[in-house]
């Protein structure tokens, strides 16, 4: 019999306790139902789905969206997370609720391995571009189980939101842009015409955005400008001071975000495979480490050092309270680059940038970019994009005028009309002018909250309305992300109104985010265009498990097709091994390193200290345990032996067939590593965990138990860059590919290359 029904808050659990008693059900011989979804507004429909779920199975359990991954809009969800929950414990038929820890639901099958995942019958022949929902079916593949779709009334919480509370769906309001449709555009004396192009005629779907962006994704591009370091200040405000006018604050907390042309730079290695940056910083040492420590890693940077000032530093102090900024201080150079300095960095781009696709220039008028420079980039780029900005530091001198030429312009309307001396007029008119003055192929002028409007060389114009979402957070940066996405886009040939989407949908999600304390991610723009069903599904990897591999899809539903890997790029017989191989180096070099709060590191920093680890493991007399499933297994155990003859150290795998049988039948597969970790980790011991996905249940309750016994981990993994297996490692090497074969050369090289560089450096 199913377990008896308690009150609705003792059925409302954490979802570790959750697993724990699906794995008491399960060895009960009870099998176990799954629902899953945001659940904002509860009504019928929820009622009988859950009603129906139950049919299938003896225990019902339900795991709510947590409230940081609603992606509805800033007013959403109308109901916290806790009230959620709660609702749907207090109906008879749910047996445990638990909030998830994830944005989607496939890692919570992969956790709590129920017999049935069951959807609504609007998902039995839904085509999903986003690839969520083909997560969640091979997850369920991988477990065993199975897809179950109800058939009730359908209703939906969002409409009822939007029709009866004013709460409608802002996530997808004007999406997808199409510059012909869109009546609500900026207002110009001249009427824009509607730019020739995939999305001018129709909506764009999924697989047309992945054709456009891996278009961009072949330049290489040189980034240069203004190196800009952000420290935010958080401050408590005390109260009036007794003896003056002022209200005294106490420093609560303080963070610094790498900016300026920092901050592109990662936005652009988003979206290009290859990009090298080049910046001045000022005398001071520390600034370079930690420069370098911010960027992404697939940047190859050349900083050039001014003796005779410091690096720019911006410093806001702001309201921690309600995050209104209290005054700024700014560090910032008194005079242009010294000459010797500007003939050097003149030097240095003669040589370098005409083997870029695009040059893009960020400048922010703090001095480095003089007219020798300017002169250089004009001289020597093969497409020159240029962003000059109007700031408080540079009093409106720095007009993007300044430049002889430039193949792509992209500034705001303020810097276009400063430029033009016409404060007022259509700025259409303005940025014709502007665009034949420098002979432009696009000209681009962003107009904040009213989207942008872009101009081509052949007299095309395109206004394109905004993208934001209401929940604006913070809106410096926001142009930095338009220039970022918007400029490769046209440098790679795609319609300007193309351009102009990416642009805004990257500038609508940079809002979202604290100053530049993270970039736009790539894939974050891809689910934030093409969230709404579109007509053709973005395939997703195989899900990496040791004893299920993914088949295909379940008769219940055949509408989704099983998913295949993605990498390397398909290409002609007689081009594929040379393509293969180019890009097997291009992952290599973009293989990233995070330390465990998440912070990046730079690659050879992070292989010093993994072999610094290894070293403390060999001195104390520690032990580096391996493990992984499948063919980590067998790197696993290959380490393992090298680690121990060549190496030194006292090195072990868990990959016994007895100690893995026993476990698996005895306790739970997810078991099978956290069990022996138990038994045999003492402090200061090191864990290494490989998982291609870095979703592998067993994978991370072995590194969760590694932690809880004070052991150092480190974590090999792939596909996903927010696989969970990249949140529990002191030190993360995450591969960015979604093949299993090359992921798994990558993580092979990489503890060679652990184990090599501890040997060269200790022994």
């Amino acid at each position: 019999m199913p377990p008896a029904a308690p009150g609705a808050e003792a059925r409302v659990v954490d979802l570790d306790e959750l697993a724990a008693r699906c794995t008491e059900f399960r060895n009960r011989g009870l099998k176990v139902a799954h629902c899953h979804g945001c659940f904002d507004l509860m009504h019928p429909g929820h009622i009988k789905h859950f009603e129906a779920a139950k049919r299938f199975a003896d225990v019902l359990v339900v795991t709510v969206t947590p409230d940081r991954f609603v992606q509805k809009g800033g007013n959403r969800p109308a109901f916290p997370e806790t009230l959620r929950a709660y609702s749907i414990a207090s109906l008879a038929c749910a047996d445990l609720v638990a909030v998830n820890r994830w944005p989607t639901a496939g890692e919570t099958i992969r956790l709590l391995r129920p017999a049935f995942f069951v959807k609504g019958q609007e998902f039995e022949t839904l085509k999903d571009p986003t690839g969520k929902l083909q997560e969640e079916v091979a997850a369920v593949q991988a477990v065993g189980g199975q897809m179950r779709f109800t058939r009730e009334q359908v209703f939906s919480s969002t409409a009822l939101l939007g029709a009866h509370f004013g709460l409608e769906d802002r996530r997808a309001e004007d999406r997808p842009l199409s510059a012909q449709s869109r009546a609500d555009a900026p207002a110009a004396a001249e009427p824009p015409r509607a730019a020739a192009g995939p999305v001018a005629e129709a909506a764009m779907n999924a697989a047309e955005l992945m054709r456009e962006i891996g278009a961009i994704a072949a330049l290489r591009v040189c980034v240069i400008g203004d190196t800009i370091i952000d420290e935010y200040h958080h401050c408590e405000p005390l109260g009036m001071a007794s003896k003056s006018s002022v209200v005294a604050h106490r420093r609560e907390a303080e963070e610094a975000h790498a900016g300026g042309v920092l901050a592109i730079a990662n936005h652009v290695a988003e979206l290009c495979g290859q990009v090298h940056l080049v910046s001045v910083l000022g005398a001071e040492a520390d600034r370079e480490a930690f420069v370098r420590g911010h960027l992404h890693p697939g940047i190859e940077a050349r900083f050039f050092t001014r003796p005779d000032a410091s690096s720019v530093v911006k410093r806001r102090y702001l309201n921690r309270r309600n995050g209104q900024k209290l005054f700024e201080i700014n560090s910032l150079p008194a005079s242009d680059l010294p000459e010797p300095i500007q003939d050097e960095v003149i030097g240095y781009l003669d040589k370098v940038l005409p083997e870029f696709d695009l040059v893009l220039v960020a400048d922010y008028g703090h001095g480095f970019l003089g007219e020798g420079i300017v002169g250089a980039l004009a001289r020597n780029a093969r497409c020159l994009a240029v962003n000059a900005q109007t700031n408080s530091a540079n009093a409106g001198f720095n007009l993007v005028t300044r430049y002889p030429r430039a193949d792509i312009v992209c500034i705001d309307e303020l810097e276009a009309r400063m430029a033009a001396g016409s404060r007022d007029g259509a700025i259409e008119g303005v940025a014709r002018r502007l665009r034949d003055a420098l002979d432009a192929r696009a000209f681009v002028v962003t107009l904040g909250s009213r989207g942008c409007i872009a101009l081509g060389q052949d007299g095309q114009s395109v206004a394109a309305a905004p993208l934001h979402d209401p929940r604006l957070v913070d809106a410096i940066g926001a142009g930095d992300a338009f220039l970022s996405y918007c400029a490769p886009a046209i440098a790679a040939g795609l319609p300007l109104d193309m351009a102009a989407l990416l642009g805004n949908a990257a500038g609508a999600l940079a809002v979202q985010i604290v100053g530049n304390r993270r970039p736009v991610r790539r894939q974050e723009l891809i689910d934030y265009l093409c969230a709404p069903a579109g007509p053709m599904p973005v395939p997703v990897p195989p899900v990496d498990s040791a004893a299920t591999a993914v088949a295909s899809m379940p008769a219940a539903a055949p509408s989704v097709p099983a998913a295949p890997t993605l990498e390397p790029p398909a290409a002609g017989a007689d081009a594929y091994p040379d393509a293969y191989y180019r890009d097997f180096v291009d992952r290599a070099r973009r293989v990233r390193v995070t330390d465990g709060s998440g912070g990046m590191l730079d690659f050879a920093g992070g292989v010093l200290e993994a072999s610094a680890a290894i070293d403390a493991a060999r001195r104390t007399g520690r032990k580096v345990m391996f493990i992984g499933n499948g063919a980590s297994a067998a790197i696993a155990s290959h380490m393992a032996a090298d680690y121990a003859k060549n190496g030194g150290v006292r090195a072990l795998a868990f990959n016994d067939a007895a100690l893995l049988t026993a476990v698996s039948n005895d306790i739970a597969y997810e078991q099978v590593f956290a069990e022996p970790i138990r038994l045999f980790a003492e402090p200061g011991d090191l864990l290494v965990a490989i998982s291609s996905s870095g979703r592998s249940p067993n994978i991370l309750y072995g590194s969760r138990m590694a932690r809880d016994k004070d052991c150092r981990v480190i974590t090999l993994s792939g596909f996903r860059e927010d696989n969970p297996l990249r949140t529990l490692g002191d030190l993360n090497f995450y591969v960015p590919c979604l093949s299993y074969g090359v992921t798994e050369v990558l993580h092979h090289s990489l503890c060679h290359c652990l184990l090599d560089t501890y040997l060269n450096q200790y022994t």
